[in-house]
């Protein structure tokens, strides 16, 4: 789909525009300054193809009601189609002629295509094409998938391996975590060894810790007492500095009421009685006396008041007249004013009839049109304006038809020399695949060189080296299964030494803590065993029969063996004594030796068996060395080869590869020269020089060219028929307008006597006089309207002026004839003045008469109160025998103050009571004579900080009772030696069955990673491959093509691939390379996009491009409009500049 004319009839800042984009260009260039409407006419076309979303941002000139834009456009079946969009809810879809349309009409055209997706798949702007570029790229996005996923065998590998390795990684890794399975395991072990080792448990450690239970025991029983004793001081010490004060204030109480004691005895309640009467009376005299005074100043004050009768019963007329004052003082004010305004509307008026003709102003009012009248000229003249424009207009569209018309007829004889390209196209299509295959072959080159040069470093790398790859194959290599049996046996060979070492080392520790045992043992004293018990008796019994034997001998030979024989006898006697009074030592020491001469035994096996382990692993080194001799190789450790000859075969297999790609790259080179000539041909077939020594994709590009040249003029040929007959139909409807607006001219004529007579001008008058006339009675209602106001409101303040002195004259004569020689004003002022004061006067009067009386009924109560305070202080003088009110006061209040202390003194000795711990008063006195009061406070916290370090103390000796019961009581149950063994070997097998799984997955995830490391090698996706191409254009040769690595997450990622080899990546790349690599993805995209191809609008897309590259994008656009169209939107003028100067592309530029 192509936009042929885009008309902006109400939008944005645009009114009735059209932009016209020529049918035979390849791109249109729109050239506006900034804030011409470039992204209001993109926005258009979003809201013509999809329709006005509810708000919008361009209704800032016109009513949203009235938005509307239109366009004709080429589908690309060649069909035609006219279509409006108008803002609303429903039907807003029109045809050409108005006519509403389907709402989803366009619904066949977009497919599924949304506004959203338009605007960030064709209608872009540079940020939004950054934003999706950026979106394509990022993890989950469109171009990673398309990266990440190249088959669904390939994904299910990925997701086979990631299980895997997980799986192992939970198993085991290099850094150490409990959460992996063989480090929790291994932990296990070393536990239950620990346990193993200190399983035994022997007398002398069980009566330590019994002795150690005991110790504790008495050592917290002896601080319990202490913190006992120092507690009961403690608290002696807070008593007595709590009764302290209590004890003094139950003195000092005793010693006041000694005082007071002179009072008779009368109760608290008379008291109170007498001293509620003695205020009484004290209180009312002083209200009795301030009454008098009061009396006398408001008598005196009542006679000094002057009030005028007769002057307040004329209050309401001197009210009405004062009020009416202010309206007149404004009124007299506002009288010069109005005066002026009237003189100067009349002025005005005068003026507006001289410009009219008419004498003077009353005779200008008295011809005053009536508004039907002046709207009535209004629209008339508002009608033949319209008709002469329209006129105008019609004349010059109908030029424009004509001029056009003519353009097309002598371009005609040109038209039909051209030549029809079908067979070109034809005969071209079967070298539709040279660009590619050429691209392919440069990009197979260049990673063939790269893959070769990696190979020999891996070659390198191996450690025995075997030199290049091609000396690699040449070796005989042993099979795997060999080194794999040889791995086993140097593996069981060290498991036996190491086991063996370990069993010596052990033997060995063994053997050392025996020995000090013995010595241990020895150092208490000589130790008799039963073995020297044994032997002592074998020499008794052989002294006894030698005894014997010469029993018939001499006598001294006889003393000899008697002597002998006692002496055997009592070394007998002195093993058993021995054996006898300590049996345990001998025991230990017999038990001792017995370990000892088997420990002996273990280890001379033990030597044996290193001996023949090492006599296996000399002969297996030279078995393992003969194996490798006809390879010329020195050998490692076999696991160290294994996983050589693995890399050495991997080498090898990408080695094979490598050829094998070498043997395509040259049949494909092969397939490019062949099919020079043919398109060497059709170049030269097509009018073309063309240059033999060019590569064989510019060759193409080169004929390509040529063709789409051609094709170009045939379609403008075949287009010019279609021109020709739009040129005459906009013809004939630009003589129809001229007809319409030339008739509707001549009947506005036809009425303009008529309208404009109300105005009273002439037939004959032109519009230009109907307007000034207009203008002059338009201004004709304001000052006429001011005139007549200003009139009435003059006579209505004169004769409220007039009525209000004469009823000032008429009140002051009757009231206050004094008054009569002041002016009206200040006469009625004073007149006023005058009433206040006397209502005044009348008020104050009535008040003090009314605080009379209420003095004089307060008088007779205070005498009521009196009479009864006097006969209750009657008998409080009489008792307490005094005559002046000072005596009975002093007499009161010390009768108060004793009071006072009784309570307070059985308050005392209540809290003493509480206070003192049950302890009565003597008891309390007699405990405080050893304290002195000001030294207990330092005393007390002493004693505190004493028990809080005691009470420390005691905690910690609980510790230690409850840790020496728990050592005993864990070596009175005994220690599970048996079950320790048992999970220490249980931990071992686990071990070992952790190490073969991990060993399994991890030997898997790394196959898996190999089989798509080869898949990835093998297959390449044709977004990538048409954007390689694009980008290499755009970057004019500055990257050859696109590739793809993979992070330590296996997470593919976008690189540009430079002609040395290097590989960039795309954060890599400047400002400019990034959008020219976006632009190149997203065309890429649009060319692989099935359906209706839409046009691809760009609003400021090469900002950030040098000139350079500039042009190149301006080529790669237009090539990509020779499908589809492209429309660029620039406020840079070099861009319209640049693309001038491309004669061998169509470029149809704009200006707005």
């Amino acid at each position: 789909m192509r936009i042929e004319r885009l008309h902006l009839e109400r939008y944005g800042r645009f009114t009735d525009r059209i932009l016209e984009f020529r049918p035979d260009a390849c791109l249109h260039i729109l050239l506006g300054a900034n804030e011409a409407g470039k992204t209001s006419a993109l926005h258009a076309i979003g809201d013509l193809l999809f329709g006005f979303e509810a708000r919008t941002d361009y209704d800032f000139q016109h009513e949203q009601k009235t938005l509307r834009v239109g366009a004709n456009l080429r589908l690309g079946d060649g069909g035609a189609l006219s279509i409006r969009r108008r803002k609303g809810n429903k039907n807003t879809l029109l045809d050409e002629n108005d006519k509403p349309l389907a709402d989803d009409g366009l619904a066949p055209l977009l497919g599924s295509l949304t506004r959203a997706t338009f605007f960030a798949e064709f209608g872009l702007t540079s940020a939004a094409l950054r934003a999706g570029g950026d979106a394509l790229l990022q993890s989950g996005g469109r171009l990673a998938e398309t990266l990440a996923a190249s088959s669904a065998q390939l994904s299910a590998l990925t997701r086979l391996r990631a299980g895997l390795a997980e799986e192992a990684d939970a198993l085991f890794g290099s850094r150490r975590a409990e959460r992996k399975a063989f480090y929790g395991t291994l932990d296990r072990h070393h536990e239950a060894e620990k346990r193993l080792r200190d399983a035994v448990v022997t007398a002398e450690s069980f009566a330590a810790a019994q002795k150690a239970v005991a110790e504790t025991e008495a050592q917290r029983e002896r601080l319990d007492r202490e913190h006992d004793e120092l507690s009961r001081d403690l608290k002696r010490r807070e008593r007595a500095f709590r009764v302290w004060r209590k004890l003094n204030q139950l003195r000092r109480l005793r010693e006041e009421m000694a005082g007071l004691s002179d009072l008779p005895a009368v109760s608290p309640e008379l008291v109170k009685e007498w001293r509620e009467a003695f205020e009484l009376q004290a209180k009312v005299e002083e209200d009795l006396a301030r009454q008098q005074i009061e009396e006398m100043e408001a008598t005196e004050e009542i006679a000094a008041l002057k009030i005028d009768a007769p002057l307040m019963e004329m209050a309401a007329e001197i009210e009405a007249l004062r009020e009416r004052l202010g309206e007149t003082r404004k009124a007299e004010s506002d009288l010069p004013r109005r005066r002026e305004a009237a003189r100067a509307a009349r002025e005005q008026l005068n003026e507006l009839a001289r410009r009219l003709g008419v004498a003077d102003a009353d005779a200008l009012i008295a011809r005053q049109p009536s508004d039907a009248a002046i709207i009535g000229v209004e629209a008339a003249l508002e009608a033949r304006n319209d008709a002469e424009k329209r006129l105008i207009a019609a004349q010059e569209t109908m030029a424009e038809a004509e001029r056009r018309l003519q353009e097309l007829e002598r371009g005609q004889e040109s038209q039909a020399q051209i030549v029809d390209p079908a067979p070109f196209r034809r005969r071209i299509a079967a070298f539709v695949d040279i660009g590619s295959e050429a691209d392919r072959a440069r990009r197979e080159r260049l990673a063939q060189d790269h893959a070769e040069a990696e190979l020999f470093k891996e070659a390198q790398r191996l450690d025995p080296s075997p030199g290049a790859p091609d000396a690699l194959a040449r070796l005989p290599l042993p099979d795997s299964a060999r080194i794999e049996s040889f791995r086993r046996l140097f593996e069981e060979l060290k498991d036996f030494e190491q086991r063996e070492a370990r069993e010596a080392e052990r033997l060995a520790q063994s053997l050392a803590k025996i020995e000090e045992e013995l010595s241990a043992l020895r150092r208490a004293g000589e130790v008799a065993t039963r073995d020297e018990l044994a032997k002592a008796r074998h020499v008794r019994d052989e002294t006894l029969a030698q005894l014997e034997a010469r029993l018939e001998t001499d006598l001294i030979a006889r003393r000899d063996a008697l002597a002998k024989l006692v002496a055997a006898d009592r070394r007998v006697d002195a093993v058993t004594d021995s054996l006898l009074d300590d049996g345990a030592r001998a025991a230990r020491f017999a038990n001792a030796m017995e370990r000892r001469e088997k420990l002996l035994q273990e280890r001379e096996s033990c030597a044996r068996a290193i001996e023949e382990g090492e006599k296996r692993r000399e002969t297996a080194s030279s078995e393992w060395r003969r194996l490798w001799s006809t390879s010329g190789l020195e050998p490692h450790s076999p696991a160290e080869m294994l996983q050589w000859v693995e890399d050495a075969r991997e080498i090898l297999e990408k080695r094979r590869r490598i050829e094998e790609a070498r043997l395509a790259l040259v049949a494909l080179t092969q397939k490019l020269e062949e099919n020079r000539a043919a398109l060497t041909g059709l170049g030269q077939d097509l009018g073309e020089v063309v240059d033999r020594d060019l590569p064989i994709d510019a060759l193409y590009k080169q004929t390509r060219a040529a063709l789409e040249r051609l094709e170009a003029d045939w379609s403008a040929a075949q287009g010019w028929a279609a021109r020709s007959e739009s040129a005459l139909a906009e013809l004939a409807r630009a003589k129809r307008q001229r007809e319409i607006a030339q008739s509707k001219l001549e009947q506005a004529q036809a009425d303009w006597p008529k309208a404009i007579a109300g105005l009273g001008l002439a037939e004959n008058a032109s519009s230009i006089e109907a307007k000034a006339a207009l203008a002059v009675w338009r201004a004709v209602p304001p000052p006429r309207q001011a005139l007549l106001s200003e009139r009435h409101r003059i006579q209505t303040m004169e004769a409220d002026i007039a009525s209000f002195e004469a009823a000032v004259d008429r009140l002051i004569a009757s009231a206050a004839p004094d008054l009569a020689s002041l002016p009206q004003r200040d006469a009625l002022t004073a007149l006023g003045q005058r009433l206040a004061d006397s209502r005044q006067a009348a008020t104050k009067r009535s008040t003090l008469q009314e605080k009379q009386q209420r003095r004089e009924e307060a008088r007779k109560k205070l005498l009521r109160r009196s009479e009864g305070a006097a006969s209750a202080l009657a008998s409080a003088y009489e008792v307490l025998g005094v005559r002046e009110s000072a005596s009975l006061r002093a007499s009161l209040d010390r009768l108060d103050r004793r009071f006072e202390c009784e309570t307070g003194l059985k308050e005392a000795q209540r809290d003493l009571v509480e206070s003192g711990d049950g302890l009565d008063e003597a008891m309390l006195l007699e405990e405080q004579a050893g304290f002195e009061f000001d030294a207990l406070p330092g005393e007390i916290e002493r004693a505190k900080i004493a028990v809080k370090n005691m009470v420390d103390q005691i905690a910690l000796a609980e510790t230690r009772v409850h840790e020496a019961r728990r050592l005993r009581d864990a070596l009175a149950e005994g220690r599970d030696a048996v079950g320790a063994a048992a999970e220490k070997a249980e931990a071992a097998a686990e071990l070992l069955d952790v190490s073969r799984r991990w060993l399994r997955r991890a030997a898997a995830a790394r196959l898996a990673t190999l089989a798509i490391e080869r898949h990835r090698e093998t297959t390449a996706d044709p977004l990538i491959a048409r954007a390689s191409v694009l980008f290499a254009a755009a970057t004019d040769g500055a990257f050859q093509t696109l590739g793809v690595d993979y992070d330590d997450a296996d997470a593919p990622t976008l690189v540009g691939l430079r002609e040395s080899g290097q590989r960039v990546a795309v954060a890599g790349m400047s400002e400019g390379t990034r959008d020219q690599l976006f632009l190149a993805l997203r065309l890429a995209l649009l060319e692989l996009r099935k359906g209706e191809p839409l046009p691809f609008i760009g609003d400021d897309l090469l900002a950030s491009f040098d000139d350079d590259r500039t042009r190149r994008a301006l080529e790669l656009l237009a090539q990509f409009g020779r499908e589809r169209q492209a429309i660029l939107f620039t406020h840079h003028r070099h861009v319209a500049e640049i693309a001038s100067q491309m004669t061998d592309v169509r470029i149809d530029v704009v200006r707005l």
